[in-house]
């Protein structure tokens, strides 16, 4: 509206325009606004002759359609730790702010307020363990816990009474620090006599009697 010094109305022609982004406007005044939310500070433009004014305009993301958690799987050591994170959009990618609840629901650790994933002892696969949940919207990831370094070596059975030239497979068995089984290659030897073994661990006896400790 364009007035005098006397507050009278007058019927100047005005010319819209948008100067600063944040949508459209028509002849008439009508805005549309674009699809990016924001903040969009004196960009609707009204002048009329040597006059002009301004208007800002926020726009607001629309309703939350999209949630997605990263990353979607993760592979950490037994009591490895990582972030997980989320991110709620609307239909045209614009971030929706809010609280997203975390939580494990197929075990394989835990999870704090704030995405941090604390892996548990046991290594295996947790599919779909890690869960965020926002308004309606969910989404969950993956968790793989692997074994840690190799700390225990185990050879069963420790001991055999065998007649000569008879045999015994002996197997053995590779653990990490929390008891995890691990598939390290293991290589057998004879070492103070008593027979021979294969690469698979098969031991033959020999035809000498005796004790052989720790061979």
């Amino acid at each position: 509206i364009v007035y005098d010094s006397w507050i009278n109305v007058r019927d100047d022609a005005v010319t819209w325009s948008v100067v600063a982004g944040g949508g459209t406007i028509d002849a008439s005044g009508r805005f549309t606004a674009m699809t990016a939310a924001g903040d969009y500070t004196d960009t609707v433009r009204a002048s009329s002759g040597a006059l002009a004014t301004s208007a800002s305009v926020t726009v607001n993301p629309g309703p939350a359609t999209t949630i997605i958690v990263t990353p979607p799987t993760a592979t950490l050591l037994p009591e490895g730790s990582l972030d997980f994170n989320v991110a709620v959009t609307d239909d045209y990618g614009n971030a929706i702010a809010g609280t997203p609840i975390w939580s494990v629901t197929a075990g394989g650790g835990t999870i704090d307020s704030a995405g941090l994933f604390t892996a548990g002892e046991v290594a295996g696969v947790y599919a779909d363990t890690v869960r965020v949940q926002q308004g309606s919207l969910s989404a969950t990831a993956s968790v793989t816990i692997t074994p840690g370094p190799a700390t225990t070596l185990a050879v069963n059975p420790t001991s055999v009474t065998l007649p000569p030239g008879e045999t015994q497979t002996f197997t053995a068995s590779v653990s990490d620090a929390w008891g995890n089984a691990r598939s390290d290659t293991v290589t057998w030897s004879i070492t103070a006599g008593g027979g021979t073994i294969s690469s698979s661990g098969q031991f033959t006896a020999t035809t000498v009697a005796g004790s052989y400790a720790d061979t």
